[in-house]
């Protein structure tokens, strides 16, 4: 690989792991039903329509089935150590030396769709992340936040240059390998045809296969908004609720249907988001922690007993989040169906630590690992290695033997502990969801807004595009250079943006990556990051 193609997969490789996956996925045909003006906008209490939204997370409009929980706008639902915690300060920038040449990798916290990066050095002592690396602790997002702060964000006007739905319909064998590692523990779906026109025809282009197919095969994954699309669903067989969506919608247009999106509030009971998300509900703060991580809108939360965030330790009894799922007409009538909510069954797995098991033992480990090594309040030196390495190997025979005794059949699943779909077969016809709180307003739309997608933005020598993560997910993203060494950006072969000089020859020159979490109101997960390529000569592509 080139010194070019090293570079430039270093960057992105920093940039699609906070995009959270670059996708791709363009309607394929099927039929948009202009969606009318929802009598109640989005998030607007049916009860308090003409009344002003506070910065509170629960409403009366709606009681729960326990006592309401507050919390601040912009802080965090529970208490952390500040070093634990994002600051002005972050990232820091960092100076690497490499071919002899000074490379900055700048990483700007909030960095807009300008590109513009700041960085500020790190005082001596305070701890800073990694190169590449971002702090990005969010708080909880309120619902008036989410009203105010997504519609007033903007995509550049040359978004997607070049992107076309017909240049989508495929992938590469390379991309269809690249993916299958990704997939999650537990997963043992198929991957997907090569198009979604493909899999439409697959299922027979009828709705309850559609619907069965989306529900059992692709798992959820908490984060707000498009994160890689219809088609990258298909190829991951995990994505978000608008992800999974996006390919419900896809599906069944490309079937001859009529559908649409409805984002509304959803209210789920605490054993509702266990069997769900798979996580505890013992403490609501934490459950309200991980849906600020998750930038996931917040409108109402309830507990045992009432209190704020950070500081009660009651339980969660129920919440209401920002939700998206799909309506479709079906021999005349419209139904709604949500292919991201599924349950699941558990599996805890086995002990690691106990004597039947592997033998190890903590605290005899580190007495192992620590003989004749020197060990102070502040660092450790000279570990003993041979230890270590013949402790290892003794836990990994006994593990190995223990599990071709007891458990020969096991998965990892079965080891480690997962969860696994609880499948649905049938005709499902229902004209609202079960689970909708109907104390807020919702709307039907015919596309997601671009606001809901992040954003890739490439800079390097007058280039100057952006693309949303669903239009290049799976797709190769190459930076080349013509006879005259001018730099020119394709995508899957096909040049979408070019500089009108040249480079200079073997000239490091830097490279710009940005992504920008558009869906999130938080900006701590924005991140740009640069480095500096030699110009010229042999092409490098990453994909």
């Amino acid at each position: 690989m080139s010194k070019l193609a090293r570079a430039c997969a270093v960057a992105v490789a920093v940039a699609t792991s906070l995009a959270g996956g670059i996708a791709a996925a363009q309607i394929q045909g099927g039929i948009a039903r202009k969606a009318a003006p929802p009598a109640i906008a989005l998030g607007v209490p049916v009860a308090k329509a003409t009344s002003t939204i506070g910065q509170r997370s629960s409403s009366s409009s709606a009681s729960g089935s326990g006592s309401s929980l507050s919390f601040a706008s912009g802080q965090p639902a529970l208490r952390y150590q500040a070093v634990d915690l994002p600051t002005a300060k972050d990232p820091v920038r960092r100076e690497a030396v490499k071919d002899g040449a000074k490379e900055a990798n700048v990483s700007a916290r909030g960095a807009a769709a300008t590109g513009s990066t700041t960085s500020t050095p790190g005082t001596p002592g305070e701890f800073a992340p990694a190169p590449g690396v971002l702090r990005a602790n969010m708080p909880p997002v309120t619902f008036s936040d989410a009203q105010s702060v997504l519609k007033s964000r903007v995509l550049p006007a040359n978004v997607n240059q070049g992107v076309t739905a017909a240049s989508t319909a495929t992938k590469t064998s390379k991309t269809s390998t690249s993916t299958s590692a990704a997939k999650i523990s537990g997963d043992s779906a198929a991957s997907g045809p090569a198009s979604i026109a493909e899999l439409a025809r697959s299922l027979r282009n009828h709705p309850d296969l559609i619907y069965q197919y989306v529900r059992n095969n692709v798992e959820y994954y908490p984060t707000f908004g498009i994160q890689k699309g219809a088609l990258g669903a298909v190829l991951d067989n995990q994505a978000t609720a608008h992800d999974q969506a996006a390919l419900m919608v896809e599906l069944l247009r490309a079937s001859g249907l009529e559908a649409n999106y409805v984002r509304g509030i959803a209210k789920l009971s605490a054993a509702q988001l266990a069997e769900w998300w798979g996580v505890s509900t013992a403490n609501a703060c934490g459950v309200l922690s991980l849906l600020g991580q998750a930038q996931i809108p917040v409108y109402e939360i309830n507990a045992t007993t009432a209190g704020s965030c950070p500081g009660t330790t009651a339980a969660l009894t129920d919440v209401s989040i920002e939700h998206v799922w799909v309506k479709t007409k079906i021999n005349g009538s419209w139904y709604v169906f949500d292919p991201s909510y599924k349950p699941h069954t558990f599996k805890s797995g086995i002990d690691l630590a106990s004597a039947s098991t592997t033998g190890y033992d903590a605290a005899t480990y580190q007495s192992s690992a620590q003989s004749g090594a020197t060990v102070t309040a502040d660092y450790v030196q000279n570990l003993n290695r041979t230890n270590i390495r013949n402790n290892l190997n003794t836990y990994a025979t006994k593990l190995a033997s223990y599990l071709r005794t007891n458990k020969p059949a096991s998965t990892l699943d079965d080891v480690l502990g997962g969860k696994t779909i609880v499948a649905f077969y049938g005709a499902l016809r229902q004209t609202s969801l079960p689970y909708q709180n109907t104390a807020w307003g919702s709307e039907e739309l015919a596309e997601l807004p671009g606001y809901m997608k992040p954003t890739l933005r490439v800079q390097y020598q007058g280039i100057d595009q952006t693309y949303t993560s669903d239009a290049i997910y799976g797709r190769r993203l190459t930076l080349t250079y013509n006879g005259a060494n001018q730099p020119v950006l394709k995508l899957d072969g096909v040049a979408v943006g070019g500089a009108r000089h040249g480079s200079r020859p073997r000239h490091l020159d830097p490279v710009t990556f940005t992504v920008t979490h558009n869906a999130y109101v938080s900006t701590w997960a924005n991140h740009s990051f640069t480095q500096r390529i030699k110009g010229g000569g042999r092409s490098g592509y990453v994909e």
